[in-house]
Protein backbone atom coordinates (compact mmCIF):
# COMPACT_ATOMS: atom_id res chain seq x y z
CA UNK A 1 0.00 0.00 0.00
CA UNK A 2 1.53 3.58 -1.26
CA UNK A 3 1.45 6.27 1.63
CA UNK A 4 -1.02 8.25 -0.37
CA UNK A 5 -3.43 5.35 0.01
CA UNK A 6 -2.80 4.83 3.16
CA UNK A 7 -3.80 8.95 4.14
CA UNK A 8 -6.60 8.79 1.91
CA UNK A 9 -8.09 5.92 3.61
CA UNK A 10 -7.23 7.41 6.79
CA UNK A 11 -9.12 10.52 6.04
CA UNK A 12 -12.24 8.61 5.01
CA UNK A 13 -11.92 6.93 9.01
CA UNK A 14 -10.93 3.48 7.19
CA UNK A 15 -7.67 3.31 9.43
CA UNK A 16 -7.34 2.67 13.13
CA UNK A 17 -4.20 2.61 14.78
CA UNK A 18 -2.86 1.75 19.00
CA UNK A 19 0.23 2.39 20.35
CA UNK A 20 1.15 -0.02 23.22
CA UNK A 21 3.91 1.26 26.04
CA UNK A 22 5.38 -2.13 27.65
CA UNK A 23 5.50 -2.99 30.90
CA UNK A 24 7.42 -6.00 33.01
CA UNK A 25 10.19 -7.70 30.59
CA UNK A 26 9.03 -5.66 27.79
CA UNK A 27 9.76 -2.29 29.77
CA UNK A 28 11.32 0.70 27.56
CA UNK A 29 9.66 -1.07 23.96
CA UNK A 30 6.63 0.20 22.26
CA UNK A 31 4.40 -1.29 19.89
CA UNK A 32 2.28 0.37 16.91
CA UNK A 33 -0.25 -1.38 15.49
CA UNK A 34 -2.24 0.05 12.16
CA UNK A 35 -5.22 -2.20 11.01
CA UNK A 36 -6.87 -0.86 7.54
CA UNK A 37 -9.75 -3.09 6.17
CA UNK A 38 -7.75 -5.33 4.72
CA UNK A 39 -3.98 -5.88 6.11
CA UNK A 40 -2.58 -4.58 9.19
CA UNK A 41 1.25 -3.79 10.43
CA UNK A 42 2.87 -3.88 13.91
CA UNK A 43 6.01 -2.46 14.77
CA UNK A 44 8.09 -2.96 17.76
CA UNK A 45 10.18 -0.48 18.39
CA UNK A 46 13.21 -0.01 21.40
CA UNK A 47 13.49 2.85 24.13
CA UNK A 48 15.72 4.99 21.76
CA UNK A 49 12.88 4.97 18.85
CA UNK A 50 14.80 2.31 16.78
CA UNK A 51 12.34 -0.29 14.86
CA UNK A 52 13.32 -3.88 16.59
CA UNK A 53 10.73 -6.15 14.16
CA UNK A 54 7.82 -5.86 12.22
CA UNK A 55 5.01 -7.85 10.96
CA UNK A 56 2.38 -7.89 8.93
CA UNK A 57 -1.36 -9.71 9.19
CA UNK A 58 -4.99 -9.82 8.26
CA UNK A 59 -6.61 -7.99 10.81
CA UNK A 60 -9.29 -10.43 12.09
CA UNK A 61 -7.11 -13.46 11.57
CA UNK A 62 -5.79 -12.78 15.27
CA UNK A 63 -6.02 -11.21 18.42
CA UNK A 64 -2.91 -9.88 18.28
CA UNK A 65 -1.80 -9.46 21.65
CA UNK A 66 -2.61 -12.82 22.74
CA UNK A 67 -0.88 -14.21 20.08
CA UNK A 68 2.01 -12.09 20.81
CA UNK A 69 2.21 -12.47 24.63
CA UNK A 70 3.27 -9.15 24.58
CA UNK A 71 2.56 -7.28 28.26
CA UNK A 72 2.21 -3.77 27.02
CA UNK A 73 -0.72 -1.35 28.46
CA UNK A 74 -2.88 1.05 26.65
Amino acid sequence: MTAAHLQSQERRGLVGGRVEIGSGSDEGRSRVTVTTEYSSWQGLFDAAGALIGERFFEPASTDVAASTGWSGRH
